[in-house]
This record gives C-alpha cells, sequence and structure tokens, in this order.
C-alpha cells in the first residue's frame, strides 16, 4: 500500500488549476488547502509543501486555521510510531483470552 502525504496548498487565484488537480487525486482534504494525497501528486506539483511532521505543521501554523490545525494532527497522529499496538488489536472481540466489551 502507498503511504499518504498531508500537502498544504497557499491560497490564491493563480493556484487554481493545481487546486483542481490536485483535488481530483485528493483522498481526503480539509477546505480548499490541506489536502492527502498519493506520494506521486507531490513530485509533480512545486507549489505544494508536504506536512510530514509537527515542525512542518509549526511553521504553518500562523496561515492554518484552528479546524485546518485539527486536521493536520490527526493525520500526523495517525502515522506516529510512538503509539503502542493495544493488546488483542486487530483480532475477532471474542478471541481467546479477551473478554467481551
Amino acid at each position: 500500500m502507498t503511504e499518504e502525504v498531508l500537502v498544504f496548498l497557499p491560497a490564491g487565484d493563480d493556484k487554481a488549476p493545481v487546486r483542481a488537480r490536485v483535488g481530483r487525486a485528493a483522498i481526503q482534504s480539509a477546505g480548499a488547502r490541506l489536502f492527502i494525497v498519493a506520494p506521486a501528486i507531490v513530485t509533480g506539483e512545486s507549489d505544494l509543501r508536504p506536512i510530514r511532521n509537527e515542525t512542518e505543521l509549526g511553521a504553518l501554523a500562523e496561515d492554518l486555521s484552528e479546524a485546518e490545525q485539527l486536521f493536520a494532527r490527526a493525520f500526523l497522529a495517525r502515522s506516529d510510531d510512538t503509539v503502542e499496538e493495544r493488546p488483542g488489536e486487530g483480532l475477532p472481540w471474542d478471541s481467546p483470552g479477551y473478554d467481551a466489551p
């Protein structure tokens, strides 16, 4: 499975063609400036700014709305390698050794 990339596209009428291309290829978006796309999309578009970590997000924080920041943080948290797997993660709820909720 291909990893997804969160990208920021600054506002502006001159960005309309890029916004249309990225919007069509987006897996998910938050408004018209944040998009989750396949890495191949990022390679072909110089106007896109990838957001790969909290540092890159912090550099854009004053340009983003509260909702956009929440969207970006949620995406970054989803790919956080420091989160430990829970016991029984991915197993059916009635697997041996686990109690149903």
